[in-house]
């Protein structure tokens, strides 16, 4: 029996592969997904519905597939089968999307992101982060009497509790000169007293 050419052989996996992603790509039938946005310390969320235009299967690393113009060699073939065993084992859907606001944008999803509490295929599916953000925002972050908010954090801190500091930080004076400046915050603790001194020395 004639041996098969590395050209042949080349093909044959090549034909193997493309059969392969064309299957995992077809079990995704998704049009649109849904992005939750809400700030932590807000009381209100909103959705980005981002529009499916093309399903790939592949990896998150940098992985290049071999190609041939008319003749295959013995490594052509053997870094083809590298490539496709790669792949079985670490390849993964990813969805390519787009949104219209004022400005078409653009992303990759993957398949793993899409967990229901900042991805999912249907709003509904979202209801679950929904509450539990709105449980975590009562809890710490609503006005309630006799607390104001952490200058850092945000969360509600008790009048008796909270840790005043005094804040350095590059301003303009009334002249519009550039100098040091201090404030005096309001913090649940010392550490975001020290986190906010940090962020305000850039």
């Amino acid at each position: 029996m004639k041996k098969k050419s590395n050209t042949d052989e080349f093909r044959e996996i090549e034909a193997e592969l493309d059969a392969f992603i064309k299957a995992k790509v077809e079990e995704q039938t998704a049009k649109v997904i849904y992005q939750r946005e809400f700030s932590t310390m807000e009381k209100h969320y909103s959705f980005v519905i981002w529009n499916v235009d093309k399903v790939s299967f592949t990896t998150r690393k940098y992985l290049r597939r071999p190609v041939i113009n008319k003749r295959a060699t013995a490594e052509h073939v053997r870094q083809l089968r590298e490539y496709f065993n790669v792949l079985t084992t670490e390849g993964e859907i990813i969805f390519h999307a787009s949104h219209n606001d004022k400005y078409k944008t653009s992303t990759g999803i993957w398949l793993s992101e899409i967990d229901n509490d900042h991805y999912a295929f249907d709003e509904e599916s979202l209801s679950d982060a929904i509450a539990k953000h709105n449980k975590i925002y009562d809890e710490k972050y609503a006005p309630r009497e006799g607390c104001i908010p952490c200058d850092y954090c945000k969360k509600q801190v008790p009048l008796d509790k909270v840790v005043k500091q005094k804040i350095w930080y590059r301003g303009r004076d009334s002249f519009g000169i550039a100098r040091s400046l201090t404030r005096i915050g309001n913090f649940c603790s010392g550490e975001c007293a020290m986190n906010e001194q940090c962020s305000c020395e850039g």
